[in-house]
């Protein structure tokens, strides 16, 4: 029996719908199976979501025991269930930090977050000496041009052959969204993403983090580009985030998602949305929610936690308020 007549045997048709569509074949999926090789390039090259180890330890649970199973699927599945088990131990972690998490009131949060921000450096206030005050100014004149609208259209994707780019931080307190430079062809918003990255930490924070991650920040690539394989102009959202947030981030999420919604009703184009959720205090990825066309497994599976104390001071206010939509609103003056 190959590993396909085991899946067949053990588990039902939508978990085998639901590996063929995310490996590509039926013959990819035997194929990888012939040797435990095929099964570590797979892991060291794919970000696997829960759903996708679980399946195989359900598998190898079964046939664990049976002798007449081939050697190689066996050790493959081994290895499987190792992975499984160690994302199991996170997920399990995560469920208990989401029923311990406390969230205030509306009220509440608005205070501390007004609080947290009369404690920042505005762009008014922020002294020239600043290391990062050209920085400062920079995104300060960039995140007026910024709207999901000039982002996402059907313009966009087709004039950039890159793609268009930009970003978007959410912050414990702040949301900043700012298009990429032009380092790519002389337009803006054909630049790298992790400049961006590097451009708006740093000057929020006062200083450098490894990979611009914090561990605290929610960060997110937009890209609009037209696909020379399909022949179709693709949005895409890919998010880096901390499984625990606070409710001002919750906030500023839910908002992003209710204009992606809109955009999607207007174009009639589907986003493509990809999440990595991360424990950072253990380093632990917690899951990934791929091939999603919003946020709303999202905001459903996250912990949201406003009694956490964060781990980074923010120096700079230089976006908008958490509590405030300012996604598409670029005619907005602070």
């Amino acid at each position: 029996m190959n590993i396909l007549d085991l899946l067949k045997k053990y588990e039902s048709n939508d978990s085998v719908q639901y590996l063929v569509k995310i490996l590509g074949s039926e013959e990819y999926l035997n194929d990888i199976f012939t040797s435990t090789m095929g099964i570590k390039h797979l892991i060291d090259n794919r970000q696997m979501e829960y759903r996708f180890y679980e399946i195989f330890h359900n598998v190898y649970k079964s046939i664990e025991n049976d002798n007449t199973i081939d050697d190689t699927i066996i050790n493959c599945l081994i290895i499987l269930d190792s992975f499984y088990k160690g994302m199991r131990k996170s997920i399990v972690l995560a469920q208990q930090e989401k029923k311990q998490a406390i969230k205030l009131s509306l009220d509440d949060v608005r205070i501390k977050l007004d609080e947290r921000i009369k404690k920042m450096h505005s762009i008014d206030t922020l002294p020239k000496d600043y290391k990062y005050y050209d920085y400062a100014c920079s995104i300060n004149d960039d995140i007026k041009e910024y709207s999901l609208d000039l982002q996402y259209n059907l313009e966009s994707g087709l004039n950039y052959k890159e793609g268009l780019n930009s970003v978007t931080v959410i912050t414990p307190s702040q949301t900043i969204s700012i298009f990429n430079d032009d380092s790519i062809n002389g337009l803006k918003g054909s630049g790298h993403h992790e400049a961006s990255f590097d451009k708006i930490i740093e000057t929020v924070y006062g200083r450098k983090f490894m990979n611009s991650m914090s561990g605290q920040d929610i960060r997110i690539r937009h890209i609009a580009q037209f696909n020379k394989k399909n022949h179709k102009l693709e949005f895409k959202m890919i998010i880096e985030m901390p499984y625990v947030i606070n409710s001002t981030q919750f906030e500023s999420l839910s908002n992003l998602n209710i204009e992606i919604k809109k955009i999607e009703n207007k174009l009639s184009i589907n986003f493509i949305v990809g999440t990595v959720m991360t424990d950072f205090e253990n380093r632990d990825f917690i899951k990934f929610i791929e091939d999603k066309i919003n946020l709303d497994e999202v905001l459903d599976t996250v912990a949201v936690d406003d009694i956490k104390k964060d781990k980074y001071q923010e120096i700079c206010f230089i976006g908008y308020s958490n509590l405030e939509n300012h996604y598409n609103n670029i005619e907005y003056t602070r």
